[in-house]
């Protein structure tokens, strides 16, 4: 008994000796760190914007126009809501709008007869508010997309392209 009671003295003393460093850490105020002034900066530097090559724009709106193409005919397919299928037919309308210009004229009024079927196509989604007609949406938006990925195929954009300068 007097062993155990020794033990157990020996023990506390142990324990209070230590303390309770992680209490004290948890509970101790931080002192407030001084608020730090910053330089001014007087003369702000500018950097130019690296404009990519108009055929590299032209390209990045073909895929553009080809992948929001595709999504109008994933919503048609679909029974997606109305202004999902709006956004993808106004979206594929602006960016084949935007490779229009980078086009030779030829071409250039040839991707133009296919906005307006285009921007026809976007109008009659809008007004189709209750899908009446999206079988045959979807068929003009496959027709539309086969067509002009056969008159102008990506593999070729750089013989429709206007020279740069």
């Amino acid at each position: 008994m007097k062993r155990l009671c020794l033990m157990l003295v020996v023990v506390c003393l142990l324990v209070a000796g230590t303390g309770c460093e992680a209490f004290i850490k948890k509970f101790k105020r931080e002192p407030k760190k001084k608020d730090t002034v910053h330089e001014l900066v007087l003369e702000p530097e500018s950097y130019d914007e690296a404009r990519p090559a108009d055929n590299e724009l032209a390209r990045q709106y073909y895929s553009f126009w080809r992948n929001w193409h595709d999504e109008l005919i994933t919503a048609l397919a679909s029974s997606d809501n109305h202004k999902k299928k709006k956004e993808a037919a106004f979206e594929s309308v602006r960016n084949l709008e935007n490779l229009a210009p980078f086009m030779k004229e030829p071409y250039r009024s040839a991707i133009g007869e296919y906005i307006a079927k285009l921007e026809k196509l976007y109008e009659d989604i809008a007004g189709d508010i209750h899908s009446m007609y999206g079988s045959r949406s979807l068929n003009r938006a496959r027709d539309l997309k086969r067509r002009i990925e056969r008159e102008f195929p990506f593999t070729a954009i750089d013989t429709f392209l206007a020279d740069e300068g």
